[in-house]
């Protein structure tokens, strides 16, 4: 596990630090009471956080610094704990407490709602332009190779890495890393081409470096060679 950033997701607090994080600023070296004017700790929330929206979402989030100030309540005067993001605009995140763990617990149940609302949002967009909630194309890094996930079984990619709303858009990705690439097991094999019907029969990079599939069209019995930008659709497992 970093210990800089422990599982958030398996109910962890995160680790504090008397200094900022080196996620996105020069200067790590500043104190709360330098940034802030009050006395606090730091903390960093991984952009996996939480574990439960989709991997498009995550993949556009950061690790973000946020701070755990000591400060006091403007009408009891009594000392309690106020989270604030450090990189943005130093907005409250959750409610002050007491107790800085609580404080934290808060920041971090307000970050959770805010994300997953944010992941709402934007599935209920896609749907309105008539695309599915999550798009079609995942791609992972697993074991020395990219995998290709094309309308697949699997909930989670390994290694998420990059995705695209069709197959053939991931032909000029995919020509920008030279690693081997194959299509995840459960991924759809039956495709269309603009030579017709087909199914694919195996997948690699040409003498180029260029990804390819083989491609055995119906009525034939000898796959043709074709990029992924000449794949129109993948449409059943047959």
């Amino acid at each position: 596990m970093n210990e800089r950033i422990r599982d958030l997701n398996a109910g962890h607090l995160p680790r504090l630090t008397h200094t900022r994080p080196d996620t996105h600023s020069p200067r790590t070296d500043l104190t709360a009471m330098e940034l802030f004017g009050c006395p606090g700790m730091f903390f960093t929330v991984p952009g996996t956080f939480p574990s439960d929206l989709p991997q498009h979402i995550t993949h556009t989030y950061t690790d973000t610094v946020y701070a755990v100030l000591q400060t006091l309540d403007p009408v009891t005067g009594m000392s309690q704990y106020t989270v604030r993001d450090v990189d943005g605009h130093r907005l409250r995140l959750g409610e002050p407490h007491p107790r800085k763990s609580d404080a934290v617990r808060s920041a971090l149940d307000g970050l959770a709602l805010f994300r997953r609302d944010h992941a709402a949002q934007v599935a209920s967009r896609r749907v309105g332009c008539h695309l599915p909630p999550v798009p079609s194309v995942r791609i992972g890094y697993d074991t020395g190779a990219y995998i290709v996930h094309i309308h697949c079984d699997c909930s989670r990619v390994r290694g998420f890495a990059a995705y695209f709303e069709h197959f053939s858009d991931a032909g000029d990705w995919l020509s920008n890393n030279s690693d081997p690439w194959q299509l995840c097991t459960t991924s759809p094999l039956r495709v269309i081409t603009a030579s017709g019907g087909g199914r694919i029969t195996g997948t690699r990079r040409d003498e180029h470096g260029i990804p390819v599939v083989e491609v055995r069209h119906d009525g034939y019995d000898h796959p043709a060679l074709m990029g992924t930008d000449e794949v129109l659709d993948v449409v059943t497992r047959a």
